[in-house]
């Protein structure tokens, strides 16, 4: 395939990221934070039930959590429907002049698209390697903490695991090219 298949392919996809660090600052601000205060309590609590050894993409989780996917890990991106279209049923629809141009289009359009994705990808990295060694040593310091605190601190943490590891394969792909 000419391009690799991205976990976060716009900047709209990184967004989700964001938001989890955002929440990540606001734990750290206020001790007594939990679910109830979250503007992403679902996608917390959707994160609650896997560990972060479970192989799944933070794209998925985090659709589950905010009911966008009705089974967790069955995520079918806007991308790929796309994607699909132009591979499998671009021929039906266009002549093959017309489907030429369409194509073409298409490969320039992801070439300018993951121009302006790859630096935020690598900066959204950084951010949330940084975020996750504060909510370590955070969730280190609050031993009596209440269990409902400390499940949304684990949460917390296994987001940002899934964000960061889908973040490094972007970066990896991207860097391999």
């Amino acid at each position: 395939m000419m391009f690799p298949d991205l976990n976060f392919t716009s900047i709209k996809t990184l967004q989700s990221v964001e938001e989890v660090i955002s929440e990540v600052d606001a734990a750290q601000r206020n001790p007594k934070r939990t679910f109830a205060d979250s503007k992403i309590a679902n996608v917390l609590r959707a994160a609650v039930q896997i560990s972060p050894e479970d192989y799944f993409t933070f794209r998925a989780v985090y659709a589950f959590g905010t009911g966008r996917s009705r089974k967790l890990g069955e995520l079918r991106q806007p991308e790929d429907i796309g994607r699909s279209l132009v591979a499998n049923e671009l021929w039906v629809m266009f002549a093959l002049f017309e489907g030429f141009f369409a194509v073409a289009g298409y490969l320039f359009y992801i070439t300018l698209r993951k121009k302006k994705v790859q630096p935020r990808t690598q900066e959204m990295y950084q951010r949330a390697l940084i975020k996750q060694e504060e909510l370590k040593k955070q969730a280190e310091s609050e031993t009596n903490a209440s269990p409902e605190r400390i499940d949304y601190l684990r949460s917390l943490d296994t987001l940002l695991s899934y964000a960061i590891r889908d973040l490094k394969q972007d970066i990896n792909m991207s860097s391999s090219r």
